[in-house]
């Protein structure tokens, strides 16, 4: 295993450091990161960000808004939040694996004396209370896992400039974002006495432990200059974090077991699909782009939709989705 250090707080910077990591990344080696973004919401890949944030709020409170490449949900980070990031080979074909990059980290939680379980598809959880939520990509043979594990943030900012669909919190059987989640900090025994800095060391030893002979390796000059020219070609640019979101005259959402929520949007002339436009906190190694252009064009029915997907592995964009459960989809359009 490899260490890669990063102590930049800026969260365009961050996620083409994470971006340039992945890409340049040598094939079977395996790579470890510990990084913070400093009041910020990062949306998944699939995502539309006026969909997920309280736009005014974020505005008013000079809340960074940035895209990553990896599907899932919207989060918020502080610098009480420590983001970890894994980078391995993989088959292409296995799909995606939570557990194998979430172990580690739940395996250093409980040295701490805290009992830390996987919850659903990709979170991780203390006493029922989400910690931690995790997304991944995998392209080229390589796979990137990240994931966030509170430990001192604001929870009541997280709570104020995230919105979520009711459906989707009505699936969890809650009322609000704030609800769902809790710092480790206030899950630790009694009379620890660990700050931010200190987990950080802690976690990093742990993972090190598991990782006998793990180097480190520090991005040069030449590296950096790459990293600076994606931050602001990328991930610092209107066009990728909200001119990349999708547009629509209506709107459908569905929350999908084991899928999670897709939306879509709507463009409809003479009844046929004039424009289509899908996000959600789903997974998948596709690109949504691709079923959009399928679909345009097509008649708005579900035997229609059903002919212009027959060839499609639906699975490759919507991971853990039935392509029949995606057509009915379209029953209520």
């Amino acid at each position: 295993m490899i260490y890669v250090p990063n102590g930049s707080k800026d969260p365009y910077y961050n996620l083409a450091f994470e971006e340039y990591l992945f890409q340049q990344a040598a094939a079977g080696e395996t790579y470890f990161s510990l990084w913070q973004n400093d009041n910020t919401i990062v949306i998944g890949k699939n995502q539309n960000p006026y969909n997920e944030i309280d736009a005014d709020f974020v505005k008013e409170k000079d809340i960074t808004v940035v895209r990553r490449i990896t599907g899932g949900g919207a989060v918020y980070h502080d610098l009480g939040n420590v983001n970890f990031t894994f980078i391995a080979p993989v088959d292409d074909q296995a799909g995606f694996d939570f557990a194998k990059f979430t172990e580690p980290v739940i395996a250093a939680l409980k040295s701490l004396g805290l009992p830390a379980e996987n919850q659903g598809r990709n979170d991780i959880a203390i006493a029922g209370a989400k910690i931690s939520g995790n997304a991944q990509h995998v392209t080229g043979g390589k796979l990137l896992h990240h994931g966030t594990l509170l430990f001192d943030s604001n929870l009541e900012m997280l709570g104020k400039c995230l919105t979520a669909l009711p459906e989707k919190l009505a699936a969890k059987g809650i009322t609000s974002v704030r609800s769902r989640v809790a710092n480790i900090r206030e899950l630790l025994p009694e009379g620890s006495d660990l700050e931010v800095e200190s987990f950080m060391d802690r976690l990093r030893e742990f993972v090190f432990s598991l990782n006998p002979g793990c180097t480190s390796w520090n991005p040069g000059e030449a590296d950096q200059e790459a990293i600076m020219t994606l931050r602001n070609s990328k991930y610092a640019t209107w066009e990728w974090n909200y001119g990349s979101s999708p547009a629509g005259d209506t709107v459908y959402s569905r929350r999908f077991e084991g899928c999670g929520t897709i939306t879509l949007r709507l463009s409809i002339a003479a009844g046929r699909i004039a424009q289509c436009s899908i996000s959600g906190d789903f997974f998948g190694s596709g690109q949504v782009a691709d079923i959009e252009k399928l679909l345009t064009g097509v008649k708005n029915e579900p035997e229609a939709i059903a002919e212009a997907l027959v060839d499609v592995k639906l699975a490759h964009y919507f991971y853990g989705l039935e392509k029949t459960d995606f057509i009915k989809f379209f029953e209520g359009v």
